[in-house]
């Protein structure tokens, strides 16, 4: 029986194992610098869906953090469903970002590797001077598929 099922209706389909993630490997400062700078130009620009891509997103995210004026702290500052809201409602502000300095402080070395990182930065916009804020974050690097920042923290100086 089973024969004549295979000769009239062919071999079982057999379905592809699903892909494995890709796991984080360790960051090198070139590509954490790029990663921080396509952070503020797609910021500036309002570049929402740029921005969504930039931010790793659940179970990664870990925050996005600044003070007053558009506080987000803890536990807010965790939330990554409000992120790109929160994003739209500052650039409407009229909100940017020029970064002055950035400084790459190695990896840490864990099951899943991530890149350090610190950073100076004028933060405007109709609702701020011109201030400037000092802050650090955390990006995940990969080599087939997008890097991601999973913390970015700012405070003014």
């Amino acid at each position: 029986m089973w024969e004549w099922f295979r000769r009239n209706f062919g071999p079982p389909v057999t379905l592809p194992e699903p892909p494995i993630p890709e796991q984080p490997v360790a960051c090198i400062v070139q590509e954490v610098q790029i990663l921080a700078e396509r952070f503020i130009g797609a910021y500036n620009g309002g570049d929402f869906p740029a921005l969504d891509g930039i931010f790793a997103q659940e179970p990664d995210f870990e925050w996005y953090s600044t003070g007053a004026p558009g506080e987000r702290l803890l536990p807010l500052a965790g939330d990554r469903a409000s992120l790109v809201p929160y994003f739209r409602e500052r650039h409407e502000l009229g909100e940017r970002l020029t970064m002055h300095s950035f400084r790459f402080n190695g990896n840490t070395r864990v099951a899943r590797p991530y890149g350090n990182f610190e950073y100076t930065l004028t933060r405007s916009a109709d609702d701020l001077a011109p201030t400037t804020y000092v802050g650090k974050g955390a990006a995940r690097c990969y080599r087939g598929q997008q890097d991601v920042l999973f913390v970015w923290a700012m405070a003014s100086a």
